[in-house]
């Protein structure tokens, strides 16, 4: 079997979602990588073995306009690849929108192109569209009905109700969990409390919220762990703060072992923002393999069912008093946590293995399709 992964981003192993995915299609036959290389001059992507990379463009935006004409760019160049010299006998995973635009409009021309869409995050619930909110939602549902598998991370984002919709919720692979577990134990368990704060940290995620919380905590009770792309200026104040230690990116097997020496994650998602309020981060599943507590905001409709396991707290969103008062009062309750209790949540979710999932969904598909992907 022939698989191609489209997304943007040259360093597969920073990003949970493809790291996942990539790990599973290389086992299961070949695969290339097709990808929008935005690493500097100064970065040495970090590639996997056994995966064939093919950059169509080579471009690390500075500004919102740079990034504008890269995103061009980067459409243009990936339909003209799969309009002229992509195989369309390769089964394509292409994520976001601007990845299966392009082959949808490049499936119209050339019948055979099969491609699974990962829909990671539905455009018109993430951008202020105004008016155009109604013609991108209905490009995005042409595109997601054409796929033969469209993948979305809950059933909050299910905007089309058809027939190949697949839910793959963000839980972590059994074999990267196992890994984190293991090196877990070769890291440093400060007696303070540890906070974890980690992923895509900016504005609308807390990043006011968690720089002010740090700012007021004690270094002798306390200690933050901040790992993530250093992308707005709280977080760049955030990690020159003596409470804080700063990790740098992590790939997502040396994300997940920091969960088991940490006694709480911070994840915020401003609720204004309509796919805020439907968010379904790895964190929290993360958190659930796990056995760690979390503390997220009121607004976000998808922490319902994590608050019946008890370990997702919530206050309102930059409500900066309340947050404290929540830290201190775990840390005066502070217990030793239970981390071979994990099957309680996990079993209230009713969730699995990410691997697990999405192995026997492909399997299924390929199985009942092989003389098309062959």
């Amino acid at each position: 079997m022939n698989f191609t992964l489209v997304a943007v981003g040259s360093d597969i192993s920073s990003f949970p979602y493809l790291f996942k995915l990539s790990s599973i299609l290389k086992n299961l036959g070949s695969l290339e990588y097709v990808h929008w290389d935005r690493t500097t001059k100064e970065q040495t992507p970090d590639y996997i073995d056994d995966v064939a990379y093919k950059k169509l463009l080579g471009f690390c935006p500075s500004n919102k306009l740079t990034l504008l004409t890269g995103y061009i760019l980067w459409f243009v160049s990936l339909l003209g690849y799969l309009l002229f010299k992509a195989d369309p006998k390769r089964l394509y995973f292409v994520s976001r929108l601007d990845a299966a635009g392009a082959i949808y409009i490049a499936s119209l021309f050339r019948k055979s192109f099969k491609y699974v869409y990962l829909d990671r995050d539905a455009y018109h619930m993430t951008y202020k569209l105004g008016i155009f909110k109604g013609i991108v939602k209905k490009i995005e549902s042409m595109v997601a009905k054409k796929s033969v598998l469209h993948f979305i991370p809950g059933k909050s984002r299910d905007f089309t109700n058809d027939k190949n919709v697949r839910v793959i919720e963000n839980t972590p692979n059994r074999e990267f969990f196992n890994e984190a577990k293991c090196n877990s134990k070769h890291l440093e368990k400060d007696p303070k409390f540890t906070i974890y704060v980690n992923g895509w940290l900016v504005e609308t995620r807390g990043a006011e919220l968690i720089y002010n919380l740090a700012k007021q905590l004690d270094i002798n009770k306390f200690r933050i762990i901040v790992a993530g792309p250093l992308q707005c200026k709280a977080i760049n104040s955030l990690i020159e703060l003596p409470v804080v230690t700063y990790l740098g990116q992590l790939s997502n097997i040396e994300s997940l072992s920091y969960y088991f020496i940490s006694d709480v994650v911070l994840s915020f998602y401003d609720p204004k923002i309509e796919i805020n309020r439907k968010a379904e981060p790895n964190k929290w599943f993360d958190c659930a393999f796990t056995n760690t507590p979390f503390i997220a905001n009121y607004g976000i409709e998808t922490a319902q069912p994590f608050l019946k396991t008890g370990l997702c707290h919530l206050i309102k969103y930059n409500d900066d008093a309340s947050l404290l008062q929540l830290i201190e009062q775990m840390n005066a309750n502070h217990i030793q946590l239970d981390r071979s209790a994990t099957k309680n949540a996990v079993e209230e979710l009713n969730v699995d293995f990410w691997d697990e999932k999405v192995r026997s969904i492909v399997t299924n598909y390929t199985e009942e399709n092989n003389h098309s992907i062959n």
